[in-house]
């Protein structure tokens, strides 16, 4: 009786030993991916932002990312990935379960100009972004004597695919400033961008640049102001990740950026720019982030600038609320930027700032620009 017993609690522990193995998770099989919620949004955009696909193993890791990555499409106010029982034993459906906002957006940003953007972010049902941009600087907080609008179109899946994504944006600068002896009078700027992501949050682009501007230049022997029309084309090439949480109040994760860039001239060899930014978070309303820049110039006119900064913010996330504010977020930034030109001068500028971020029900994104304090310093190395 004794080995009798023995013998049952034996295979009793490898039974649930066995048991354990078989749930888990990297042991089940996704059956399907579906969705819910999405009354207005394609099923097939939501799952191409899940790098996971049925006969898949579950990996957990990934479905955290593909939360991220969902969350960050702006087309949903709450995004939640689940499991259910799939056709057999093993087998799992992996269901995805949104809240939809409005497809429609706006960003308004005060600082020394006032800057509008909004636009569309959810084409067709297909997650496809269409947006406008305006900054009517001349006579609104300073005389900046120029203007600025822009169009641009976003395709985050070309093609119906799930790595591949394109952007293309017509750019409007007109400066107001008639009296000046020379500059760029107006400058109409194309460029087209093709991008592929891979890994987790990583992503390469190669793209092309055209712009048609009108300048004018003083005459010293006619004493005339001359104007002409030329144009530029050039080409940019990109790497980078971002895995932040969240596009306007992140808590968590970092951006990476290295981008070359280059017009098409015989005396310029391009520019080299890479940024870096990463973001702590001390508790849920303290939020630190530091930020790296870097810039190389490779023309004849050798430069480089540098630029270092720390970031503090306070954040009150509200979530789903009555109140005309959701959210908000108070930041500190101070950060010092050094250029150096070729001649080996140097100008260093110190700077603190401050600002505020809304999320609001009825004006959308609105940005303000406090305070800022700088320190200025020229000089030779």
């Amino acid at each position: 009786m004794k080995y009798y017993m023995l013998g049952l609690i034996f295979l009793g522990l490898f039974s649930l030993r066995a048991m354990g193995q078989e749930t888990e998770p990297e042991n089940l099989i996704i059956d399907s991916i579906e969705c819910s919620g999405n009354e207005n949004t394609d099923c097939e955009i939501i799952k191409k932002e899940i790098y996971l696909n049925p006969g898949d193993n579950i990996n957990e890791d990934e479905i955290q990312n593909a939360k991220i990555r969902l969350q960050l499409l702006g087309l949903f106010k709450s995004v939640d990935l689940s499991l259910s029982k799939g056709s057999e034993r093993g087998h799992v459906i992996l269901k995805t379960e949104v809240k939809e906002a409005s497809p429609y957006f706006s960003e308004t940003t005060i600082n020394r100009t006032v800057t509008f953007k909004g636009g569309h972010r959810n084409l067709f049902g297909l997650g496809k972004v269409l947006q406008l941009s305006f900054e009517p600087a001349q006579g609104v907080f300073d005389n900046y004597g120029s203007s600025a609008g822009s169009i641009e179109y976003i395709d985050p899946h070309l093609f119906g695919q799930k790595k591949y994504f394109f952007n293309s944006r017509l750019n409007y600068f007109k400066n107001e400033n008639s009296d000046n002896y020379f500059g760029v009078i107006n400058e109409t700027t194309l460029d087209a961008h093709i991008g592929w992501r891979f890994f987790d949050f990583s992503y390469l682009t190669a793209g092309v640049y055209k712009s048609i501007y009108n300048v004018k230049s003083y005459d010293d022997s006619t004493g005339l102001i001359e104007k002409k029309r030329e144009e530029r084309s050039g080409y940019k090439f990109n790497y980078g990740w971002d895995s932040e949480d969240d596009s306007y109040f992140p808590t968590d994760g970092s951006r990476f950026d290295l981008t070359y860039f280059k017009w098409n001239d015989r005396d310029d060899k391009g520019q080299l720019k890479t940024n870096f930014k990463k973001n702590w978070a001390w508790d849920a309303k303290n939020i630190f982030a530091v930020n790296l820049g870097y810039l190389l110039g490779l023309n004849q006119y050798y430069y480089h600038d540098q630029k270092i900064g720390m970031e503090w913010n306070y954040q009150i996330r509200r979530g789903e609320t009555s109140r005309s504010i959701t959210d908000l977020r108070f930041n500190l930034n101070a950060y010092i930027t050094r250029s150096i030109s070729d001649s080996m001068f140097f100008s260093s500028f110190k700077t603190i700032e401050t600002g505020l971020l809304f999320d609001t029900k009825d004006f959308g994104i609105i940005r303000l620009s406090l305070v800022r304090f700088y320190k200025i310093e020229n000089g030779y190395l």
